[in-house]
């Protein structure tokens, strides 16, 4: 339950241990705790987490079948292939691609043609990923997933060109 937790809520408990690390309020016992708290969070979030990620990336595809490891570790492969390395790292790569883009949103505020292309450039890269590899068990959820990686890469591309992101030409 962990797991799942941490995987779908990486971007929000993210930015709570960005802004807790940057600005740390300390004046009253909650505040104390929740700094205490982000501190745990940043540690397992960024030094543990990494570590079981690959060492699932390791484990033999017996051990992963294996319903007593399936039932601990299960969150971190499940729906997917787990036949080669580039099929088990679909996780990876959806937490990897999270991570960035907090980054990108964090780091290159102000600076919105950066932030686009950078954004662009890893939605490309995750397509091409998901079409080599096809992690995704079903051949619909991948075709869907392909799909959504389309439309997002074509909704950044028209974000890109239509919106005030870049300056004018005469500007």
């Amino acid at each position: 339950m962990l797991l799942k937790i941490l995987i779908s809520g990486f971007i929000p408990i993210s930015i709570a241990i960005y802004f807790q690390l940057k600005e740390p309020l300390d004046t009253t016992w909650g505040e104390s705790f929740g700094f205490f708290t982000g501190r745990m969070f940043f540690v397992f979030e960024y030094v543990f987490f990494p570590f079981i990620l690959i060492w699932i990336l390791t484990v033999a595809k017996e051990d992963l079948l294996d319903p007593k490891f399936k039932s601990i570790w299960g969150a971190l492969y499940a729906n997917i292939h787990i036949d080669n390395i580039g099929q088990r790292m679909y996780v990876h790569v959806f937490i990897i691609r999270r991570l960035l883009l907090l980054i990108i949103g964090l780091k290159a505020y102000g600076k919105p043609p950066l932030q686009l292309v950078a954004i662009n450039i890893m939605n490309i890269a995750v397509i091409i990923y998901i079409g080599l590899w096809a992690p995704l068990k079903g051949i619909h959820e991948h075709k869907m997933d392909l799909f959504n990686e389309a439309m997002v890469a074509l909704l950044t591309y028209f974000l890109f060109m239509f919106t005030d992101a870049l300056p004018d030409k005469g500007a």
